[in-house]
């Protein structure tokens, strides 16, 4: 299975909005947190670091983290535990007690709704496998499909990918978080990123997007593109082979940064890898030689990343790049990191495990 394949599975089914995935907001706001972060006394959970940010709720006074969770994210994070913490104390517990299900699952894939008043879990607990949609902070999970799915928040819906036992793709679902129905949309892909408008990014064939395809020939030979909330195509945007990481969204939804690569590249040693800005509509592009990891891109088309290079402490230097990318100014050094409004709000690792807050240039 090629590199690409395991991220862009990754973004979707495991893990968002931490600093290697897309933020999930429409922010009004630019909060300001500063909490240490820890397990209660007595606790048996594992009390593990580093910590990562993989989504903050100041609306619910909740973040949701994943202990010891990797740097790079080719990795598969269904290895780390996810928990979340309470964003006035910092104590962290089961995110089990958010879903409502037993200590013995695990979640596999975490993301919040573009609004952050609701969070999407992937689930699975013995050889059962679910997704759910639940409103915080303490409504019950609703069923939005079986088995491990991909899944997108897009605008106030959940986009659903699925996979047939032939490894081909299925056609995408758009379901509503509320009650779980969901209607059929005539566009076989990879799901790469949800926007704020309710639109969708794709991996596949945007000539002829109901025609069957492959897993690996929409993560191989596809290309990026465009929908509408009801299938139509929008635009085809680029060759889904430049991608070698999540893409991140800006609020907007005219922007997407990612960490890039040749083509036509394997993604194995030896491989070339740079990082983009690139307009939605595919008009506009901006590249970099250096390997970073995207956080967030803002609506003016600058982006936030942080290097890929962590010191023994799984820290790493947090960068603004401006939208010509010809400005970049280290703003903190951080294990992860997200964006709200102007809030850079990331996890440190130097004595104690804490959420803290930067402000991002103004240019």
């Amino acid at each position: 299975m090629n590199k690409t394949l395991l991220f862009m599975i990754g973004s979707t089914l495991l893990i968002g909005g931490v600093s290697v995935a897309a933020p999930t907001s429409t922010p009004s706001a630019s909060p300001v947190i500063d909490v240490k972060l820890s397990v209660p006394e007595g606790s048996t959970l594992r009390d593990m670091v580093p910590r990562r940010i993989l989504d903050i709720s100041p609306e619910t006074n909740m973040a949701v983290v994943a202990i010891g969770a990797p740097q790079d994210p080719s990795i598969p994070r269904a290895v780390v535990d996810v928990m979340v913490a309470d964003l006035k104390t910092g104590k962290l517990s089961p995110i089990s007690n958010v879903v409502g299900k037993g200590e013995q699952g695990r979640a596999v894939g975490v993301q919040l709704s573009h609004d952050r008043k609701r969070l999407l879990v992937n689930w699975i607990e013995r050889e059962d496998a679910a997704l759910y949609a639940i409103e915080l902070p303490d409504g019950k999970p609703v069923k939005i499909a079986g088995g491990i799915v991909m899944a997108l928040w897009a605008g106030d819906k959940i986009a659903v990918g699925r996979i047939t036992p032939e490894g081909r793709l299925a056609k995408i679902i758009m379901a509503d978080p509320a009650t779980g129905k969901s209607n059929e949309v005539p566009v076989r892909g990879m799901l790469v990123a949800g926007l704020p408008d309710g639109t969708v990014l794709v991996g596949g064939n945007p000539k002829a997007p109901a025609a069957e395809v492959s897993i690996m020939e929409a993560c191989g030979t596809g290309r990026l593109f465009h929908i509408g909330a009801h299938g139509k195509v929008l635009g085809d945007i680029a060759p889904v082979g430049i991608l070698s990481s999540p893409l991140v969204v800006s609020d907007n939804g005219r922007f997407i940064a990612f960490q890039s690569k040749p083509v036509d590249a394997s993604g194995g040693p030896g491989t070339k890898y740079g990082f983009a800005i690139m307009s939605v509509d595919g008009k506009s592009k901006q590249e970099l030689t250096t390997r970073y990891f995207p956080i967030a891109v803002t609506n003016d088309g600058a982006a936030i990343v942080i290097s890929n290079s962590p010191d023994a402490s799984n820290m790493a230097p947090v960068s603004w790049v401006n939208k010509d990318g010809k400005t970049v100014k280290e703003v903190v050094k951080a294990v992860s990191a997200t964006v709200i409004g102007r809030s850079l709000l990331y996890t440190t690792n130097n004595g104690n495990s804490a959420i803290k807050t930067a402000s991002l240039p103004s240019q």
